[in-house]
C-alpha cells in the first residue's frame, strides 16, 4: 500500500532509481519509518546509490572521521528487550541488543586516532540519551 500510494514521499523515487543522490549521504533511520524498508536497506536487499545506512554493526571511515551510530527511538521500557530491528504500525525503535552490537563494533576501532562521530535518532520528546 505504501508503494502504491507513494506514502514514502520522494524516497520511493530513489528506491526505484528514478532519482539519484549526487553525493554520499550517511543517515540513520528515524522513529516513523517503514520497518520493512529499513530492514531491506539494512540487509542490502535494496540499495540506493550513495545512501549509506548507519547502523550498529558497521562504521564508515570518511577521511579522518569514523562515523557510527544507530537509528530509532531509545525507549527505556520493555521495548528495549525486543529483537532488532523493532517496530510496528509505522513506528521503529532501537533495542538493547543494537546498543550491545554498537559498543562491540566501536570497541573494534579502539586504535582509531581520528575524529569519531556518533549519529543517532533519539526523540527529545521521548527520552534524552
Amino acid at each position: 500500500m505504501a508503494r502504491e500510494h507513494r506514502l514514502a514521499g520522494e524516497f520511493q523515487d530513489y528506491l526505484d532509481g528514478d532519482k539519484a543522490l549526487p553525493v554520499p549521504i550517511y543517515a540513520v533511520w528515524g522513529n516513523h519509518e517503514d520497518k520493512k524498508v529499513v530492514e531491506r536497506l539494512f540487509q542490502g536487499e535494496q540499495q540506493v546509490p550513495n545512501l549509506h545506512l548507519i547502523h550498529q554493526a558497521q562504521a564508515f571511515q570518511v577521511g579522518p572521521v569514523l562515523i557510527y551510530g544507530v537509528g530509532g527511538n531509545f525507549l527505556p521500557s520493555t521495548k528495549l528487550l525486543d529483537r532488532s530491528i523493532a517496530g510496528s504500525g509505522g513506528k521503529i525503535w532501537s533495542t538493547l541488543s543494537q546498543y550491545v552490537d554498537l559498543v562491540k563494533m566501536v570497541e573494534s576501532y579502539s586504535g582509531w586516532q581520528g575524529l569519531r562521530l556518533m549519529v543517532t535518532h533519539v526523540s527529545p520528546g521521548k527520552e534524552g540519551y
